[in-house]
């Protein structure tokens, strides 16, 4: 995984990938290979922008191996289960039928930018469904009265 440096919202994925290494430059960066169809990304990329995840990533992997082991998810639809532990209910791309949709966690995404589109989805839907309430008045009658009091006490002062 790499870190995403055209980002350009926080809804947008933070890192990009997996890719496999294909080369070191002369200066220490990298040269990645997409494993998906092997074509190699357009810049060179810093060590610092490298993440590895070992539990991700356990063994090597070809790339007809990955293709066949990961589906394209079109939406995360609900979630169920406790904060921290949640399992997100996936519909699945090409897959129409809503009895195919799977609950998977977290582990098993790649990316978590369709998590973080379900969540903005919610939370914007909760803020529409709920009434704004208008602020309070301000009550005219004791200010003015406050203003009448200290009216008062100057003119006894004086």
């Amino acid at each position: 995984m790499i870190k995403n440096v055209h980002r350009q919202n926080k809804l947008d994925e933070r890192y990009e990938g997996p890719y496999l290494i294909h080369n070191i430059t002369d200066k220490g960066s990298y040269v990645l290979a997409d494993k998906t169809g092997g074509a190699l990304l357009s810049r060179d990329v810093p060590t610092h922008h490298i993440i590895y995840k070992a539990a991700a990533n356990p063994k090597p992997t070809t790339v007809d191996d990955f293709s066949k082991d990961h589906y394209e998810i079109q939406a995360v639809i609900d979630h169920k289960g406790t904060p921290g532990n949640y399992l997100y209910r996936v519909h699945w791309k090409g897959f129409d039928d809503p009895s195919e949709d799977t609950w998977e966690p977290v582990e098993n995404f790649d990316s978590t930018k369709h998590i973080e589109l379900y969540w903005g989805r919610r939370q914007g839907a909760q803020a529409v469904g709920k009434r704004r309430k208008a602020p309070k008045t301000v009550n005219m009658r004791r200010s003015t009265t406050r203003k009448q009091e200290r009216g008062r006490k100057q003119a006894q002062r004086s």
